[in-house]
């Protein structure tokens, strides 16, 4: 009897290997120049020879290609040589390096995805052991789920289209896509450049606490946090700007028609008995990617202090802010709520590594508060400002592209929206997890505005800061004095 695919990620599955679960920062195998993105791309396998009778394959994904040939072509592959081909590959996995198997695991799920989804009305709920087996040791080894991740989708699919330019939204690229198209290759652009936007600032929220404690004077303290904030409210503002241009990317028509159903994973609303990957007992149930997966909003989010509600959380447990956006709520969606919190099972091992060490270390607002200056509190506030802005212009965003189409069929008889290009997307469950879109963003803009520090802080910064410089002055003082009759002496 077939078994669902353990995709519990909060223990390293079976396959790991040390340099995947332990190796050291930064999680991906860049330099940070990046963010958390891996390093952009020079091809669409690993150029070791093992993967040369998949390439071909791999290569259709590229630009858009015909469905019925990409299946035929494959299923007449595993046909012949699908034993030896899983065979060879699932033996070479584990001597991989970190970037081949970044980018193998995201090819190999667009590569899994195309052919489930290959044809609308016309649905595979199997997978050829050529490519499943191979994504299930490669999905073992970068520590992702075997799904549509926000992983495969961007962090490792990605390429500067002149490498001599920065990583803007009109320079970077999808390198692999389901369909092929331009909105399908537009929306995943704007996911890039929103990741590319961070640089290194994920990796220096890991050392602020140290490099502020390294520092002799309250003065150098307080610049050394303004520095770090200063550098952060720059990315935060490329942020927001960058979500603003997912409009000319994609329109909102095509993505609902077109984009939106090559991310859906095999939830069970659209496979009740899941996908089943050919000679294993493997069968996938889980959904496609979010940008609520991705590595960087989650880091800044706790970086900056903004507190999620847990809806497992004990009341009496929660902090101030929690509290606050519980009573401010009339209904909080408890779906959405610990929707949220899910979607971090869905990073990589080395992601979700990097967050578990975040949490070590203390945040913006603790070090603002802590050794900070009235500087240091307007540019903290700054930064969590233009954070809520960018929650403000991605609300509207999934309203237009995602609410607004769900609330309208919901809206329509039962029979008129089973459902839609041959594809399952409503039906009781899904209807109702839709449905907390709104409260959901006004809960997570609402979280976020409670991060910030309120004026009255920001005074007593100033006060604060002044009594430090007082302190000092008349300690120095005191030195000099004893000094001087020591001399005399």
């Amino acid at each position: 009897m077939a078994a669902t695919v353990n995709t519990n990620t909060n223990n390293a599955p079976s396959g790991f290997t040390d340099d995947s679960a332990t190796a050291a920062y930064p999680p991906a195998s860049s330099s940070w120049q990046y963010g958390f993105l891996e390093e952009p791309r020079e091809g669409a396998l690993p150029k070791d020879s093992v993967w040369d009778r998949l390439r071909p394959l791999a290569e259709m994904l590229k630009t858009p290609c015909d469905p019925d040939l990409y299946r035929s072509s494959l299923e007449e592959l595993d046909a012949a040589e699908g034993e030896d081909i899983a065979r060879t590959i699932e033996a070479a996995v584990p001597t991989m390096s970190l970037t081949d198997v970044a980018h193998a695991y995201s090819t190999l799920t667009f590569l899994c995805q195309k052919y489930v989804y290959a044809i609308p009305g016309d649905l595979r709920s199997h997978i050829p052991r050529c490519i499943g087996r191979p994504f299930i040791k490669v999905g073992e080894r970068r520590g992702c789920p075997l799904s549509l991740t926000y992983d495969a989708l961007v962090i490792g699919n990605w390429y500067l289209r002149d490498p001599t330019q920065p990583p803007t939204v009109d320079n970077v690229d999808a390198y692999l896509a389901v369909n092929g198209t331009e909105p399908e290759r537009g929306f995943i652009r704007v996911h890039i450049a929103i990741e590319a936007a961070a640089q290194d600032i994920p990796a220096r929220m890991l050392r602020l606490g140290s490099e502020v404690d390294a520092q002799p004077t309250p003065e150098q303290k307080a610049a050394t946090i303004n520095h770090f904030l200063s550098d952060a409210y720059t990315c935060l503002d490329n942020m927001k700007n960058i979500i603003g241009t997912m409009w000319r990317q994609v329109h909102h028509e095509v993505y609902w028609r077109e984009v939106r159903v090559t991310l859906m994973g095999s939830p069970v609303e659209v496979f009740p008995d899941g996908v089943q990957i050919d000679s294993t007992d493997v069968i996938l149930s889980r959904k496609g990617g979010s940008g609520a997966q991705s590595p960087l909003m989650h880091a800044v989010d706790r970086f900056f202090a903004v507190d999620h509600v847990d809806p497992d959380l004990p009341a009496n447990d929660m902090s101030p802010s929690q509290a606050a956006t519980l009573r401010s709520l009339e209904a909080p969606p408890e779906h959405a709520r610990r929707f949220i919190h899910e979607q971090i099972d869905f990073m990589c091992v080395r992601h979700r590594g990097f967050h578990q060490e975040l949490a070590l270390v203390p945040n913006a607002r603790q070090l603002v508060l802590a050794h900070g200056d009235a500087e240091s509190a307007r540019l903290y506030n700054d930064c969590v400002g233009l954070l809520e802005k960018w929650r403000k212009v991605h609300q509207k965003l999934t309203h237009k592209y995602i609410a607004e189409r769900v609330e309208a069929m919901m809206a329509q008889p039962s029979s008129a929206n089973a459902t839609d290009g041959g594809v399952h997307i409503v039906g009781t469950e899904k209807g109702a997890q839709h449905s907390n879109f709104k409260p959901l963003l006004a809960q997570l803009i609402l979280e976020t505005e409670l991060a910030k520090l309120p004026t009255s802080t920001v005074e007593q910064q100033r006060r604060a800061l002044g009594n430090e410089q007082q302190d000092e002055e008349e300690a120095t003082s005191k030195r000099g004095g004893a000094g001087g009759n020591c001399s005399v002496m």
